[in-house]
Formats: C-alpha cells, sequence, structure tokens
C-alpha cells in the first residue's frame, strides 16, 4: 500500500482504505474507467480519504459515487463531491435516508436498468429494502460491486439479511448468481484482506452463492 492508502486489486481497480484503519472501519473502492471513474464509498465518520485526493485527481478524477444501500452513507460523500463534482447515487427507496447525511444525492429507479453506459443496476434487496449491487463492464472483465449484501466475515462468504428480509435476499442471491461476471467485490472491514472472489463461470457463480445463503441461513 502506498502512502495514498490505495490498494491495486486489479489494473483498473483499487481498494481504498479509511486515513484511520481501525476494527470498526470500513474499505472502499475506486473504479477507474474511460467512460467516468467511480467510487464505491464506505467512508467512516471518523477518517476521510482525502489523502487519496491527489492520486485519484492523476487517474481522472471522479464521475459517480455509487451508493449501495443507506449502511454506506457519510458526509464524507459530500466532501468528495465538493472536489469533484462526483454525485452520490443510490435507489429511490434509500434516498431519504442517505439524504440526512448526503446533500449531493440523485435517485435512480428501483429495477434493473443502466445507470450508466458502463454501469448496470441490480436490485438486492433483502440487507436493506433498496439495496442494490452495481456490474461494471471493465476493460476484459466484468466487476459486480455487491456493497455490505454479500461479504467476507474472516473464514466464510456470508450475506447479511435484516431480520424481515430473509426471504428477499434469498431471491436476491438468487438474481446474482445468475448474473454473468468474473470478479466479485465487496465492501469489508479495513483490516480484512479479503475483499474479492474470482467467479469466471457460471457454474463458480451458482455454487458461491448458494454456498454464501447457506452460511446465512437463507436455506
Amino acid at each position: 500500500m502506498d502512502r495514498s492508502g490505495m490498494i491495486a486489486l486489479a489494473p483498473s481497480v483499487f481498494r481504498v482504505q479509511p486515513s484511520k484503519v481501525t476494527p470498526t472501519k470500513y474499505c472502499s473502492f475506486f473504479v477507474v474507467h474511460p467512460q467516468g471513474n467511480l467510487m464505491l464509498p464506505c467512508f467512516a465518520k471518523g477518517a476521510s480519504i482525502e489523502g487519496d485526493f491527489e492520486a485519484m485527481a492523476n487517474m481522472g478524477g471522479v464521475s459517480a459515487q455509487l451508493l449501495g444501500d443507506m449502511h454506506l452513507k457519510s458526509n464524507h460523500c459530500d466532501v468528495l463531491h465538493k472536489r469533484f463534482g462526483a454525485w452520490t447515487y443510490c435507489s429511490e427507496p434509500e434516498r431519504d435516508d442517505v439524504g440526512k447525511s448526503v446533500g449531493s444525492v440523485k435517485a435512480f429507479p428501483f429495477h434493473r436498468h443502466h445507470l450508466f453506459p458502463h454501469v448496470e443496476v441490480i436490485p438486492t434487496p433483502g440487507h436493506r429494502p433498496g439495496g442494490t449491487c452495481f456490474l461494471v463492464e471493465m476493460d476484459g472483465f466484468r466487476a459486480l460491486f455487491a456493497g455490505d449484501n454479500v461479504g467476507y466475515d474472516g473464514a466464510n462468504w456470508t450475506a447479511f439479511p435484516s431480520k424481515s428480509g430473509k426471504e428477499a435476499l434469498r431471491q436476491s442471491l438468487s438474481v446474482l448468481a445468475d448474473c454473468e461476471f468474473d470478479v466479485l467485490y465487496a465492501i469489508t472491514l479495513a483490516v480484512e484482506p479479503v475483499c474479492s472472489i474470482s467467479l469466471p463461470t457460471a457454474e463458480a457463480r451458482q455454487c458461491f452463492f448458494n454456498d454464501v445463503a447457506v452460511q446465512a441461513g437463507l436455506v
């Protein structure tokens, strides 16, 4: 990891660590893309990523912030918007809760669609009612950014249903299993080194999400 706190996971995907790494803070992701760089944030209240701004600017800045649900919101999203002009995008069901902390918010419809030519929105309720994942077309591969719907707990990949969301999340995992992508990235604790997994085949994706459902007690 260099001084900026950005860790290269792929030529165009970076894990962004908070300025103060503690057992309760999470990582974010920065994606370099010719159609517009992306930030998938989970900024901590007591830390920032402003030390990364110069590195991001040198790679083309940030065009948009993609927020999977309100759990990932922070007023640091507005700091990034002020620096780069990047709005925070979330689903319509999450907008009111996100807007309590973030002023620079734009909401998108809660159905599967392309938000940008290189970004597809995949609704995944169950962890949050308006939770979404983002499928990004990269140069040579497709990346699924799963937010905090799916994650690595230090021993296993699992999912995180709300008390009333188990069936909805089970169905969401089934939808994700049918998506075509090569690598899954999940927002995990900053102290946890595992935040991605390669799933290059349909069989691998089906097995992975079946195992995740079992670990989460959804089946």
